[in-house]
C-alpha cells in the first residue's frame, strides 16, 4: 500500500517485522520539496511461501508512479496450498489524467502477467492500491475487464 518513504518507515517496516511480517519497499523515483512516499507490500511469515519475490517497478507515462507485484504460495499443509499473485501501485492523481492512469494500469498488468509466467496458469491475482479514480471513469471498468 502506498505509504511514507523518509524517516517514518523505518519506523513502520520494523514494527511491521516485528509483528511477524517482511515487507517490500518501493520508492518513487521523485525529488523535490515534498517528503517522498513509496508502496509497500507486507506478508506475513509462516502463512506464505515466496515464489517469486516481491519486485518493484516503474509504471509507464514519464510520471514517477511505480508498482511492487510479488507471486505467494499458501502454506497450509493438507489444505490449499494454491499460489497467488498481489500487485499494488499508486497511480497518477491529477484530474484530469485519466488516460495516463489508464497507461499506467496497463503497464502494472503487463507486470502481473510476467510474474505469473512459470506458476499456476489460473493463479489468482489481487490488484489493489490508490487508482485516484472514479467508477464513472474509464479506469476501473478497463481493469474490471481485465
Amino acid at each position: 500500500q502506498e505509504c511514507e518513504s523518509g524517516v517514518h518507515w523505518p519506523l513502520l517496516r520494523d514494527a511491521l517485522h516485528d509483528c511477524g511480517y517482511d515487507v517490500a519497499h518501493e520508492p518513487k523515483r521523485i525529488s523535490g520539496p515534498y517528503e517522498p512516499d513509496a508502496l509497500a507490500l507486507a506478508y506475513r511469515r509462516g502463512a506464505v511461501s515466496v515464489e517469486l519475490d516481491p519486485t518493484g517497478f516503474r509504471l509507464v507515462s514519464g510520471k514517477p508512479q511505480v508498482g511492487l507485484a510479488a507471486r505467494f504460495r499458501l502454506l497450509n499443509p493438507g489444505r490449499d496450498t494454491r499460489s497467488f499473485v498481489v500487485a499494488t501501485t499508486h497511480l497518477s492523481a491529477a484530474k484530469l489524467d485519466e488516460d495516463t492512469r489508464v497507461a499506467q494500469m496497463q503497464s502494472l498488468l503487463g507486470k502481473v502477467a510476467d510474474v505469473m509466467v512459470g506458476g499456476d496458469a489460473a493463479v489468482p491475482v489481487i490488484v489493489l492500491g490508490d487508482f485516484n479514480s472514479e467508477p464513472r471513469w474509464e479506469l476501473l471498468p478497463a481493469l474490471a475487464a481485465a
